[in-house]
């Protein structure tokens, strides 16, 4: 039973990161000189995820998220061209 609990929780903090990510890309969207942090819930407790978007090159935002369920924590980085 743990293996599954181990693997839906491995799952669900990808998801969670995923979502720092688009909650970003919806500041963005808003204002494009957004920079800053996000979370949701109070990070790192289970079910929650931070982002953080930083300037990069050639008018580039790097986000870097990670998302955390159940004792598992999942990043993800991406690039969004302005």
């Amino acid at each position: 039973m743990s293996a599954l609990r181990n693997s839906m929780d491995y799952e669900r903090a990808l998801f969670l990161a995923n979502a720092g990510v688009h909650e970003v890309a919806a500041q963005l969207e808003a204002d494009s000189a957004w920079l800053g942090t996000i979370t949701e819930g109070a990070y790192p407790a289970n079910d929650t995820y931070e982002a953080v978007a930083v300037s990069g090159a050639n008018y580039t935002v790097t986000v870097t998220s990670k998302g955390v369920a159940g004792e598992i924590t999942r990043t993800v980085q991406a690039i969004i061209e302005l």
